[in-house]
């Protein structure tokens, strides 16, 4: 037995040194970096010989290293050799990797038929073939993907920067980035997730990244996130090969794969809804919805919840499960993860509630419908009112009125300056509002997300859209103070009766069918007092407006404690009502008041007054007849006459505040019916 093993080994040492021997003998000529010797066997100066020299000390370390050159190179028995040498294939050594790779995807055949996809050498190279663990080896941790890019990247891997590759359809990833910035050889690569010589298409059962086999090879690095998933409402959907439950390539794209950062919290509605439409779309109405689709996930501490806040990721369970996140037992607990005060009242609110489904929401959609025939209503009406004044305005040549010279003419102040300072307080308080808000209403606009960078992002544009909200209620509030020291203190007369009271009037009802007939050339324009029934109802609707969206706005500012006192459910109420409410307040101001104010034949292109306070007489004849003659009668016209002229600045700078002003104006009104329709459509 002992002489055995001897010549064994005899053998082995024997073979090894004729080898090295028949090695030395082709470096000979092959290991001569300057070609001299092959170029005298060769006789032929012009050859390109570059293929043919080999570096010794890379095959030295190569896996052939101890392969004798003739055990791949056949009938080579004398020196020099033949031109041409026959290669013996690489499956009569490798039988078991050739066997997979006969069934890879790679030895599929290229379109012209001259062979497969990609052949060993391709991958592995020819005299360098070194370890995996070897830095230089092409299948080293951190050099796949020059092998693989080789095919599958738009150029040579190795004629681009470490930039330009991450910037590739197959390495513009987390995975990529951690091999090529990172350098972590524990990253994975390309043969992690396809294998190597038995990579198969996807649609393969047998391959790796199959949809029924993808959560056990992602598993086999993310181990805690398998174990969730083994036990989520989506992997126990799934069945065989048709797994019919959501997988990790349905919310992790394949090359593609990021952090669960900013980034992929925005788009996580957006996956979701990919097999959730219903609900996606649900949740795309809701605050949170439209936040995060403006691709605002926080301020501060806080960020705004989207799909996987409430439902968790990898462990998603049935709402019935006891451990599930939004079980009735749990979703109080789930809310204050955010929402430090939740109660149950407050975890009622009805988070993919639609208002327009009556079916199944019909106490949300009572309000829904009412708020929206106030708006179709209010805007018809309004907008019927300015057409018909319109026409007849223009018949009767109201446009042909000159306008009035500052220096020619007698000026009465309409407005005291504390009404202009009203106004203007909110002007730009409705306008800093609008600018705020509406981008959020519309979050499914293009034009929303460049409004909101103008503020930095949602958060901030709420908190700006909060503090406008106060101060329009501080106005109303000052205003309130000053009504009260007018009754109480200067016991004014007239403010509950006759023309100088804003409250609703017989005359109103007067003016109104007279208006009517005027538009239907059926009588003369009738005579307005000092506040017209146009006028009034501004005014009451922008009280209705502050008492209705300020009330509102106050529940959704402050969810947790306005539930103490009303049903969760009323919250979904208070979003439609804050939101239609809204688009009704702009959508009048800017078509039925701006009409009467500044566009109407008489007045186009604007009334200054807004910020000059004064009139001329001619327009307080013309537009307060009423007024004009119980001043005549009462002996205080010359009294009222005598306001200072508005400078040609002031008027300047009301007509630039009053173009700014109609222009963003404008704008949403435009959005809005470009919404309608895109609805419609």
């Amino acid at each position: 037995m002992k002489r055995l093993l001897v010549a064994a080994l005899v053998l082995v040492f024997a073979a090894q040194a004729f080898a090295d021997e028949e090695s030395d003998a082709c470096f000979k000529c092959h290991g001569d970096p300057a070609g001299a010797e092959l170029r005298k066997v060769l006789k032929d100066p012009k050859r390109d010989i570059q293929g043919l020299i080999l570096d010794k000390e890379l095959w030295a370390r190569s896996m052939h290293a101890e392969v004798s050159c003739t055990d791949c190179h056949e009938g080579v028995d004398e020196f020099p050799h033949a031109a041409e040498v026959e290669t013996t294939a690489c499956a009569d050594c490798h039988d078991e990797a050739a066997e997979a790779a006969a069934n890879s995807v790679h030895s599929v055949l290229r379109e012209d038929g001259s062979g497969p996809r990609a052949s060993c050498l391709d991958c592995h190279g020819v005299h360098g073939i070194l370890p995996r663990d070897d830095r230089q080896s092409a299948f080293h941790p951190l050099n796949v993907h020059m092998v693989c890019g080789k095919c599958h990247f738009s150029a040579d891997p190795a004629t681009l920067t470490t930039d330009q590759m991450l910037a590739e359809r197959y390495s513009d990833d987390d995975h990529a980035h951690g091999i090529l910035h990172g350098g972590l050889t524990v990253a994975p690569t390309c043969v992690t997730c396809h294998g190597g010589h038995e990579t198969r298409a996807s649609g393969d059962p047998a391959s790796r990244v199959a949809r029924h086999n993808v959560d056990q090879l992602c598993g086999s690095c993310h181990v805690g996130a398998l174990e969730d998933y083994r036990r989520s409402a989506h992997f126990l959907k799934s069945e065989g090969e048709e797994h019919k439950g959501a997988t990790c390539t349905d919310c992790h794209k394949p090359h593609d794969i990021s952090a669960a950062n900013h980034g992929f919290l925005t788009k996580a509605a957006q996956t979701c809804a990919g097999c959730h439409e219903q609900r996606g779309g649900t949740f795309r109405l809701s605050y949170h919805g439209k936040v995060a689709s403006l691709g605002e996930l926080g301020f501060g501490t806080r960020r705004v919840a989207t799909c996987d806040s409430c439902h968790g990721n990898h462990a998603i369970l049935p709402a019935d499960h006891p451990e599930s996140t939004i079980h009735p037992d749990n979703v109080v607990a789930t809310c204050a993860t955010c929402h430090e005060g939740s109660h149950p009242e407050f975890a009622a609110f009805l988070v993919h509630a639609d208002p327009a489904d009556g079916e199944n929401f019909p106490r949300i959609n009572f309000f829904y419908v009412v708020m929206n025939t106030l708006l179709i209503g209010t805007l018809l009406f309004g907008c019927l009112h300015a057409l018909l004044w319109l026409i007849r305005s223009l018949a009767a040549g109201e446009h042909k009125i000159p306008k009035p010279a500052a220096a020619h003419t007698r000026w009465y102040r309409r407005w005291p300056r504390s009404y202009v300072v009203y106004h203007i307080w909110m002007m730009v308080t409705v306008l800093g509002l609008a600018v705020t808000g509406f981008p959020i209403h519309y979050a499914d606009m293009a034009w929303a997300q460049d409004f909101m960078s103008l503020f930095g992002g949602a958060s901030i544009a709420s908190f700006v859209h909060r503090v406008g909200a106060v101060s329009l209620a501080l106005l109303f509030v000052v205003y309130g103070v000053h009504v009260l020291h007018r009754i109480f203190r200067q016991r004014e007369k007239g403010m509950f009766d006759g023309g100088n009271t804003m409250l609703p009037r017989m005359k109103d009802l007067k003016d109104l069918w007279g208006n009517i007939k005027w538009f239907l050339f059926l009588a003369p324009r009738p005579k307005y007092d000092r506040w017209t029934y146009w006028e009034k109802f501004d005014f009451w609707a922008a009280t209705w407006g502050l008492f209705v969206i300020g009330l509102t706005g106050l529940m959704l500012w402050f969810p947790e404690q306005a539930t103490h006192f009303v049903p969760g459910w009323f919250l979904n109420v208070a979003v439609v009502v804050h939101g239609i409410e809204a688009l009704l307040d702009i959508a009048f101001i800017f078509t039925v008041h701006v009409f009467h104010a500044n566009l109407r034949p008489d007045k186009f292109p604007m009334d200054t007054m807004f910020l000059t306070g004064v009139i001329s007489e001619e327009e307080f004849k013309h537009e307060r007849p009423a007024e004009y003659e119980r001043a005549v009668r009462e002996g205080k016209l010359e009294e009222l006459l005598s306001a200072k002229p508005p400078s040609r600045r002031k008027r300047a700078v009301a007509y630039l505040i009053g173009s700014c002003a109609l222009a963003v104006g404008f704008f949403f009104v435009g959005a809005m019916i470009v919404a309608v329709l895109e609805k419609l459509t």
